[in-house]
Parts: structure tokens; sequence; C-alpha cells
């Protein structure tokens, strides 16, 4: 996604120059992975799972990086959003 979405979205985060400065020094210079344009920001970690219809279902973001939705939240509301329940999809329910 560009940054200019991120920054749309409110998911994207500028960096002071003393932490620049210090993410240079360990060989991270950001304007070498992002561009000049992109050099002093990072993306914040964000989920979003997207019906068909362009609705967002379930979101999560969090600036702490460590802190991860859990896999097994995500499978669960992609069940859902498919309709699958127990092992079978609103088709065969329907029936």
């Amino acid at each position: 996604m560009s940054a200019t979405k991120l920054c749309a979205f409110g998911i994207v985060f500028k960096l002071s120059k003393g932490l620049l400065d210090l993410y240079r020094t360990f060989g991270h210079a950001l304007e070498d992975a992002n561009g000049a344009s992109g050099k002093a920001e990072l993306p914040v970690p964000a989920t979003f799972l997207i019906d068909g219809n362009g609705t967002i279902r379930l979101a999560h973001v969090d600036v702490d990086y460590t802190r991860r939705l859990d896999p097994d939240d995500v499978i669960a509301a992609l069940k859902k959003l498919n309709g699958v329940e127990a092992g079978r999809t609103n088709h065969e329910t329907a029936k």
C-alpha cells in the first residue's frame, strides 16, 4: 500500500530525526528502502479483512508491533464471512 493511502487511513507514523539517525547507525537507512518521499515514515502494523463489497469486516491496528492479531481469529472471521459452519458452507446448509 502506498504511503499516501497509509496516511489517509491514519496507519503511518513519522519518525523523529533522532530515531532516523539511530536506524541509520544500525545500517537501516529508511530512505534506502522507502525512497526519499517515505524516508521518515513507517506503517503501523495492521490487519484488515475486507469483504467483496469493500466493507471492512475485521480490523486490528496496534502501534506496538509485538501485539498482532491471532491467526486463529483471522481464520474464524474468514469462516464466518464465508458462511462456513462446522465445516459446511452456507450453500450446503441451505439444502
